[in-house]
């Protein structure tokens, strides 16, 4: 037993992407208890890259502080995707159990319509004041080990969105030069409640790979990333669809029926069972 949970924990370790393919391929009860056994830092990220709803069936077996402590580790479009998939008890037993800044930012986002841009915010995002220097934000680059990131927005003391510096920028000043003279106002900040259509519109993804998100009040409340956006636009499309026409997805599983029971006539059980039926009626 404790060979066969050494390997399953170096698996998991070195292997996320695969351990997440094996996982969705367990029933949710013996995937939860996996999880229940590894540490929270090597089961995060094999969650992380699973389907959202394979992963939230997954999630719902684990115990009750175990859910949250892995939800914390993820990042946040992450962890939203599985919290939205999750039925309301066991989704607030999770938020309850999340520090309070994080249960906040998530049930705020929660609470958007899904066509929002509200409602696909990563708020986990590089923010610092314009009196900070070039040092200091590599330095926080450097502690949030992100790969990914390449920018960070200029916010003042209230949170209010100010401007933003990309990383690529950082590199060509010395590390005493202060952001205020860097920040360029190049993304232009969009609000929480537009719609993704209308952002989508927004002639700065030519360049960009997010655009900051602010409420009413002007603060800085995350980043939309394209990534984000393209999601969210797929989610629309499919409900459109599915609104209009209805009939199309009986359709559709009414056609993946018919081919089921068309391989299964075409199997040799089914031929021998198809054989075994006309030779009776015609005795």
């Amino acid at each position: 037993m404790a060979e066969a949970l050494r390997l399953a924990l170096a698996f998991l370790e070195e292997r996320p992407e695969s351990a997440a393919r094996s996982l969705e391929s367990l029933e949710p009860a013996d995937a939860a208890a996996l999880l229940d056994l590894v540490p929270v830092r090597i089961a995060a990220p094999a969650l992380a890259r699973m389907a959202s709803w394979s992963a939230a069936r997954c999630i719902a077996g684990v115990s009750p502080d175990r859910r949250s402590a892995i939800i914390t580790q993820l990042r946040s479009p992450q962890a939203l995707a599985i919290l939205r998939q999750l039925p309301t008890p066991e989704r607030d037993a999770v938020l309850d159990g999340l520090p309070s800044a994080v249960a906040r930012h998530y049930r705020r986002t929660l609470a958007y319509p899904h066509g929002r841009v509200g409602a696909w915010v990563d708020f986990d995002v590089a923010a610092l004041e314009p009196s900070r220097t070039v040092g200091d934000a590599l330095d926080l680059i450097a502690a949030r080990r992100r790969p990914d990131e390449t920018i960070i927005f200029i916010v003042d003391s209230a949170r209010k969105y100010l401007g933003a510096v990309t990383v690529a920028t950082l590199l060509h000043f010395p590390r005493m030069v202060g952001l205020s003279t860097l920040m360029d106002q190049w993304a232009r900040a969009v609000a929480d409640s537009v719609s993704l259509a209308a952002v989508a519109a927004e002639p700065a993804w030519a360049t960009a790979l997010a655009l900051p998100v602010t409420n009413r009040q002007g603060e800085l409340l995350g980043a939309l990333t394209r990534v984000s956006l393209e999601k969210g636009l797929h989610h629309e499309r499919l409900t459109e669809v599915v609104a209009a026409e209805p009939s199309v997805v009986l359709h559709l599983l009414e056609a993946y029926l018919a081919v089921l029971a068309g391989l299964a006539r075409m199997s040799p059980l089914g031929a021998r069972a198809g054989g075994g039926a006309g030779g009776g009626q015609g005795t």
